[in-house]
């Protein structure tokens, strides 16, 4: 299991009405990680062993759960990479707690 942060979407970043500095340092290397960089690693990095993939602290202002997913099909797609149905992509609600997700597989016989 992983949980990443996919805090901003870039465009709507640079579109939006933070300030200045606060968009500056929201995209330094000491800020937040935009949905590209998520989705960069992501693609790096993903195997057959990793089986649930939690998105979290996306920004109520300059990201969306739609432009999250946009970007990672995006990003998997150039890369050919094609999700073989075992990993499953959540993305982590602001206000409340998620379900719980188990890390035990299940089988339909005992």
């Amino acid at each position: 299991m992983l949980v990443i942060e996919s805090n901003y979407d870039e465009q709507m970043l640079v579109n939006g009405k933070y300030p200045p500095f606060l968009k500056a340092r929201i995209q330094s290397d000491h800020g937040h990680l935009g949905n590209h960089q998520t989705a960069t690693f992501l693609a790096d990095n993903i195997n057959d062993k990793l089986s649930n993939i939690c998105l979290a602290h996306l920004s109520k202002n300059n990201n969306s759960p739609e432009k999250v997913l946009q970007t990672l099909a995006q990003t998997f797609s150039e890369r050919g990479i094609i999700l073989n149905g075992h990993q499953r992509i959540s993305i982590l609600n602001r206000t409340t707690p998620t379900n719980m997700i188990s890390l035990i597989e299940q089988t339909d016989s005992l």
